[in-house]
């Protein structure tokens, strides 16, 4: 019983975010949820880009380890209030590179855009479903227009791989890196993003996305959980605060792109305010890394989110 006991108090490892084929991950969602249970995971949740359609499959998956499957979703916003921060942010990073006689970085463009991860909401529920939708279509018009500005610079590309994906699933900039290194156009989905298709870089286009309130009025009216998906990558200083005034229930405390202060301080922030603090491995692509738990329990969570699992 003892042995037994020991066993449960360390299986409360959590990982609420991870992607699947159904997005840009390159694993299907069956395998996803047996990687967590090989690494200890006691409660996971698959959080494709505004898509649910892996959701169930992980469910059986992760039900066969015993491994309880949150239903989640990760969405993508715009958030027009982090516009001023981000400006801010970039002239004192142009600043520092013309001291350092660095390059100077490229100005932002476009949207910020905030990732909102979306927990307990049930696949087909048809308002979200409808949401969704209309962010897919609007991400495979700008695969096909990003598709159309590479062809313009001699690399074209065919898209007969992707149909099925851009009429069903949700389509991104790491597919169309991954078709670039396979026709032999750059050496690694890193290059891809560097050269051509990063923010400001030549194939790149904006994207039309809805707006992160509209978002949040939708996952709380249908009884939903919101978390900020890592605050910490690639927004400006100080989002985090600007994010919980906009109602969001938590942040992505711990996430592999956050340094160990980074994460005591977004975890903390959370505790005062009484809200979540989460944790994702955030895992795609195990060329890209072995997937790897993150160090994190449920009594770590706090706040609604905590409720869930």
């Amino acid at each position: 019983m003892i042995t037994l006991q020991r066993h449960r108090l360390a299986r409360v490892l959590i990982d609420l975010h991870s992607h699947s084929t159904h997005s840009d991950g390159t694993l299907p969602p069956c395998e996803v949820a047996r990687r967590m249970a090989r690494a200890g995971v006691a409660v996971g949740a698959l959080t494709d880009h505004d898509t649910m359609a892996g959701v169930a499959e992980f469910r059986r998956e992760a039900s066969l380890h015993g491994v309880k499957a949150l239903s989640g979703v990760e969405l993508s916003c715009a958030f027009p209030a982090l516009e001023g921060p981000r400006q801010r942010d970039w002239e004192q990073r142009q600043e520092e590179a013309a001291r350092q006689g660095r390059p100077a970085p490229l100005e932002p463009v476009g949207p910020v855009e905030v990732h909102l991860l979306a927990y307990g909401i049930d696949p087909g529920e048809a308002e979200l479903e409808s949401f969704m939708a209309g962010i897919r279509a609007m991400r495979r018009e700008r695969v096909a227009g990003m598709a159309r500005r590479l062809r313009e610079l001699s690399l074209p590309l065919s898209l007969d791989s992707l149909s099925q994906r851009m009429e069903s699933g949700t389509v991104g900039r790491p597919h169309l890196a991954r078709l670039m290194v396979a026709a032999g156009q750059v050496e690694s989905v890193n290059a891809a993003f560097l050269l051509y298709l990063a923010e400001g870089r030549a194939a790149w286009l904006p994207k039309a996305l809805p707006d992160l309130k509209q978002a949040l009025e939708l996952v709380h009216r249908l009884g939903g959980v919101a978390i900020v998906a890592h605050p910490g990558k690639g927004l400006p200083l100080g989002a985090a605060l600007h994010l919980l005034d906009a109602g969001v229930d938590g942040l992505e405390a711990r996430h592999p792109s956050h340094r160990a202060a980074l994460v005591d301080d977004l975890q903390g922030l959370c505790r005062r305010n009484r809200l979540s603090a989460s944790a994702g491995s955030d895992f795609h692509d195990p060329l890209q890394g072995r997937y790897t738990a993150p160090a994190w329990t449920r009594e770590d969570v706090g706040g609604r989110l905590q409720e869930l699992l």
